[in-house]
């Protein structure tokens, strides 16, 4: 049977949502991330500039941004004020393709406002960091005071400009003398749609941001398994996608045509300097018994690979990253995408071929393959919106 699932339901709890099904254009579109780092700030009368707010803007839409100003705007609460160290940016693909960054592109940042003059293709990203000082007292009225913490205070970040929808993020942050545990990174959960028309092919987004003890981004646990579970509805093609063994993945040669999507990992090397790369997502030949599978390699140092699984009772999909390799450095966080159909010339800037011995490669070519779909949206979507449920498991508490 070609399709995984194909009806249309709602899961049970929401950790983060899906856009409501109304069709958009196939233009340029934000999704922002906005976690504080340490996840828990010190009291009044820590190191100044330790605190911030690290904000990732993606584009999760089907085309580049138009070119004009993109503005970042930190709306710091009552209590927190930015630190006179200021605000800075990037475009992260600087650090992912060699030379990279758009031409003529750069970050203007005055006061808790950043504007980006530059393109930013789809899955491409910025980021921002707001460093930030706490007084006494800090608190916002409107944020749950969390166990363990003094008080709460909650941050929004806008993003507008680019030919996109405006797009914004609040962030519910602790005030405590005590470290945060291993988690899921509030403001650090997004799932995002391409485009969510009824029957379309969407590119899928996932992010996640796990909890951190500092700025620099060291984790509260290293996570061991992380769990998507998207409504039920939407469906994969598993006959029409050339796939790649396993053993193929290890050794860095996977056609070029079995990949299926790109993911950004942002990890910290022996523990201590943050690296962000990007890395080819690739649909693998599954195991007897399994549905599908799909993975990735980290810097050829070790691969993460997902079983897909089919729900019983709402046939959702269900995708399991597990035995995630803690040995060598901690992954901060990742965003990972599933391209609707993986052949489409969009997704050119970040097509990989595998080249030379021992193997390496590059991003920027084209697929020869046919643009079959590989991911669908559900053909009925009355009991929208959809919510999806992220969850992880840490190798310290499993």
């Amino acid at each position: 049977m070609r399709r995984l699932i194909g009806v249309c339901g709602v899961a049970g709890v929401l950790l983060f949502a899906a856009t409501p099904a109304v069709a958009l254009s196939a233009g340029p579109r934000w999704t922002v991330s906005a976690v504080s780092a340490p996840t828990n700030f010190a009291p009044a009368g820590g190191v100044s500039g330790e605190d911030a707010y690290r904000v990732t803007v993606t584009n999760t839409g089907g085309a580049p941004s138009d070119g004009e100003p993109v503005t970042i705007t930190d709306e710091l609460p009552q209590g927190l004020t930015l630190d006179p160290a200021g605000a800075s940016g990037e475009d992260l693909s600087a650090r992912i393709f060699p030379g990279g960054g758009a031409p003529g592109a750069k970050f203007k940042c005055v006061f808790g406002t950043c504007t980006y003059t530059g393109v930013v293709i789809p899955e491409g990203s910025l980021l921002v960091t707001f460093p930030v000082d706490v007084a006494a007292g800090a608190s916002s009225p409107s944020c749950e005071v969390l166990p363990g913490a003094i008080s709460c205070v909650r941050n929004l970040v806008r993003v507008s400009g680019g030919g996109a929808p405006d797009a914004s993020m609040g962030t519910p942050t602790a005030i405590s003398s005590t470290e945060a545990s291993f988690g899921i990174a509030p403001g650090g959960a997004t799932n995002a749609l391409s485009s969510t028309q009824a029957g379309a092919h969407p590119d899928i987004t996932t992010a996640v941001a796990f909890n951190t003890v500092n700025r620099r981004g060291s984790l509260a646990g290293d996570p061991r398994e992380i769990v998507d579970n998207l409504p039920s509805g939407f469906a994969g093609d598993l006959v029409d996608t050339p796939t790649c063994p396993p053993i193929d993945l290890a050794k860095g040669t996977c056609p070029i045509d079995s990949q299926i999507g790109v993911t950004t990992v942002s990890y910290l090397l022996l523990k201590s300097q943050l690296i962000v790369i990007a890395e080819p997502l690739y649909n693998l030949s599954p195991n007897p018994g399994e549905v599908a599978k799909f993975g990735f390699s980290v810097a050829g140092s070790f691969n993460i690979q997902g079983n897909v699984s089919v729900r019983p009772g709402d046939y959702g999909l269900r995708v399991v990253f597990h035995n995630i390799d803690d040995s060598i450095s901690e992954i901060y966080g990742t965003s990972l995408t599933v391209w609707g159909v993986p052949a489409d010339a969009i997704h050119d800037p970040w097509r990989f071929r595998p080249e030379g011995t021992p193997p390496g490669g590059s991003f920027g070519h084209r697929s020869e393959a046919a643009p079959f779909p590989y991911f669908t949206n559900p053909t009925s979507c009355e009991s929208g919106p959809f919510e999806a449920v992220l969850s992880a498991v840490s190798w310290q508490h499993p």
